[in-house]
């Protein structure tokens, strides 16, 4: 009896011996398989419909080591996901693409993701609904140097949200909802050469907002409700060569405004509001080469507008509301437009349907229509006292005349837009495409 007692305790020791070894034994493969899975995850090897990003990389030698990486958002996904411990088993990215699919949902700048790749050069966003930047929201990214933010449905961007970009280069946040620039977004970019903010909601660049920004190249700022500026709206903007202010809503422009601009060569103006240009508005651009005011309101160009950019050799007013062009206010520019490559436009409003005339040289093709002569003159037909005209290609004011005479000077030439048959009032046309050198 006592041996089959310890017959069948020593089973039961043995079975539950056994069982926990078991157990353990299990618990041990579970591990191993954990840790064999982590290291055996990859930011370009995640399938499934389960997964929050799908990531196609190319180049290097996949699925190490690749520098290019298209990542594109079917779910939600959210700040503190696992997923953005996987960008640090690809770090040497350096082209980076997110793209949101319609029903993904990404409002947030991977911050987590980003501090692991320390060679990324060019990273670009889409179709995100990101509301605000925030604060230092690229980790530092110091090896940056292209950011494509467009069409992410931005309305805020915080002070520092680009901060410590050192190499940053490009900067895009078009087509956003962007309302205003504040102080000290710009800040520690000192590479910066490109900004693009056209198709936002701006209507407020406070002033100083791009002081920090010494070596910007081109800012783009078109598509937008700007309806004020100042002197102080560009300071620090010193070695700015194009800015781009068209299709906004500015309806003057006041004593210096550009002054801050002191190598500035191309600005459009076009398609704004503008009514008033005081004489000294483009005060200390003596680099501009290329001005376009076409599409405003402008009823009078005075004499000493152009006075201040004399460097011109573009220029066009086409339809705006001009009723006088005066020898004395184009005099500045006179010498510029001998060369062949200079043009200068100017336009009726009514006329924008109607064909103008061309005068082509070396392929190229410039026109130019103007009223010439003083308000309420008749400067282009006149009749004798029998009632015969006399020619219509003369103009009878003294500034018309001068203006004539420095056209027949330089070679260039008034074609008569009243010829008989035609309807009365139409107004000469000048042909331009460079005179004599």
């Amino acid at each position: 009896m006592r041996c089959s007692q310890r017959l069948i305790l020593l089973l039961i020791a043995t079975t539950l011996w056994m069982g926990v070894t078991a157990n353990n034994w299990k618990k041990k493969e579970r591990k191993r398989d954990k840790l064999k899975s982590q290291r055996d995850a990859n930011l370009c090897t995640m399938e499934g419909n389960a997964a929050a990003l799908h990531c196609v990389c190319v180049g290097g030698s996949p699925p190490v080591n690749t520098t290019s990486a298209e990542c594109w958002v079917f779910t939600g996904v959210s700040k503190d996901h696992s997923i953005w411990s996987l960008f640090a088993t690809q770090p040497h990215i350096t082209q980076l693409k997110f793209i949101v699919r319609p029903q993904g949902l990404f409002t947030f700048i991977p911050t987590k993701g980003l501090r692991h790749l320390n060679h990324l050069k060019e990273l670009q966003i889409m179709y995100a609904t990101i509301n605000e930047i925030h604060p230092y929201a690229f980790a530092n990214s110091s090896s940056l140097r292209e950011l494509t933010l467009s069409r992410n449905q931005i309305v805020s961007l915080d002070h520092h949200a680009f901060a410590h970009l050192t190499n940053l280069t490009e900067l895009s946040l078009d087509e956003n909802r962007i309302a205003e620039i504040r102080r000290d977004v710009f800040v520690d970019l000192p590479r910066l050469q490109k900004l693009y903010a056209a198709h936002n909601n701006l209507s407020v660049i406070q002033e100083g907002a791009f002081r920090h920004l010494a070596h910007l190249l081109d800012l783009e700022l078109d598509t937008n409700y700007i309806s004020v500026l100042t002197r102080d709206t560009f300071t620090g903007l010193g070695e700015l060569k194009k800015l781009d202010l068209s299709f906004n809503k500015i309806s003057m422009l006041g004593d210096l405004t550009f002054s801050e601009l002191w190598v500035l060569e191309e600005l459009n103006l076009e398609n704004n509001q503008i009514e008033l240009i005081s004489d000294r508005a483009f005060a200390g651009l003596n680099h501009l080469r290329k001005l376009s005011l076409s599409h405003n309101r402008l009823a009078v160009l005075s004499r000493g507008l152009l006075g201040g950019v004399s460097t011109i050799i573009h220029l066009d007013l086409r339809f705006n509301s001009l009723e006088t062009i005066t020898y004395d206010s184009v005099q500045p520019i006179i010498p510029n437009l001998r060369n062949e490559s200079s043009y200068f436009y100017i336009a009726e409003k009514s006329q924008e349907k109607r064909e103008g005339c061309m005068e082509k040289k070396r392929g190229r093709l410039n026109t130019l229509k103007s009223r010439i002569g003083e308000r309420k003159t008749r400067n282009w037909e006149e009749e004798t006292g029998d009632g015969k005209r006399k020619s219509k290609d003369k103009v009878k004011n003294a500034e018309g005349k001068r203006l004539m005479e420095c056209i027949e000077e330089n070679g260039w030439q008034v074609l008569n837009g009243n010829k008989q048959g035609t309807k009365k009032g139409n107004e000469p046309i000048l042909a331009i495409a460079g005179g004599k050198q």
